[in-house]
């Protein structure tokens, strides 16, 4: 019996969140190498609320390279 990866499929988990990444705009090596597991649900639910626009009040703030960087 052939089964294909959905999200009904527990194999393929994995798959599931490279897939949910990259639609995000994170590469399989970012995902792997820069960020924690833990925080993979947050960043999923914060983009998941900006996408619906549910977040339309977002405050931006300018601040110098080196402010950014700590220097």
């Amino acid at each position: 019996m052939d089964r294909k990866a959905d999200g009904m499929d527990s194999r393929y988990w994995l798959q599931s969140v490279i897939v949910s990444a990259l639609k995000i705009g994170i590469s399989k090596k970012e995902l792997f190498e820069d960020y924690y597991f833990d925080e993979l649900s947050i960043i999923f639910s914060e983009y998941c609320k900006f996408a619906k626009g549910a977040d339309k009040t977002v405050e931006v703030e300018e601040v110098s390279g080196s402010d950014f960087f700590g220097f």
